[in-house]
């Protein structure tokens, strides 16, 4: 099979398994290492909890040897918090940074997490450009965004109109069919 090149990270193959929260545990991810995945996805992790040092959170965020190169996924909708999380994790094994802006479960959208980003292109430039000040990972240090259907208006009922903001360095913006190619066309 083909190598699959995202930003700095080089899969051996274009098979990556998807986050799934509730699925994605460290068993399940190496077993799909030891069945040929090239990349795992560790479930989502919120910035929050990880702020308020939930207990329960740690354990979804360990990472074994066996299974790197690993994306580690995290959600939350406040810039600061976002970053500062991003930090205070950076030092881990992951070597993919994915941001949830696809998760539709009622309890993450209504907090303005997960999907809900998408209404508000603004908001998501201000936490990308957060992330990729507060990581100091080699550039280009590869920062996914997970998104979902596009949201409508409630005035107009006309999709939100996302606008291509300007990389800053160590991200650059993909699509689907970016991630098939393994390029990004967005520079």
């Amino acid at each position: 099979m083909k190598k699959l090149q995202i930003g700095n990270v080089t899969l051996d193959n274009p098979v990556i398994l998807a986050p799934m929260a509730g699925v994605s545990d460290l068993p399940f991810r190496l077993l799909c290492r030891e069945m040929g995945a090239a990349l795992v996805c560790m479930e989502m992790v919120s910035a929050k909890a990880i702020y308020y040092n939930n207990k329960n959170t740690d354990s979804l965020m360990e990472i074994h040897p066996e299974e790197v190169p690993a994306s580690l996924q995290l959600f939350g909708s406040d810039p600061q918090i976002l970053a500062e999380m991003a930090k205070r994790i950076e030092e881990r094994p992951f070597s993919i940074l994915d941001l949830n802006m696809g998760c539709p479960v009622p309890k993450v959208v209504n907090n303005g997490e997960g999907s809900a980003l998408m209404k508000d292109p603004k908001l998501v430039e201000q936490i990308l450009t957060a992330l990729v000040k507060a990581i100091n990972k080699p550039v280009p240090f590869p920062l996914w965004m997970t998104m979902s259907m596009p949201w409508r208006s409630r005035r107009s009922q006309k999709p939100v109109v996302w606008q291509r903001w300007r990389c800053t360095d160590g991200l650059e913006p993909s699509t689907t069919a970016d991630r098939q190619t393994g390029i990004s066309s967005h520079r």
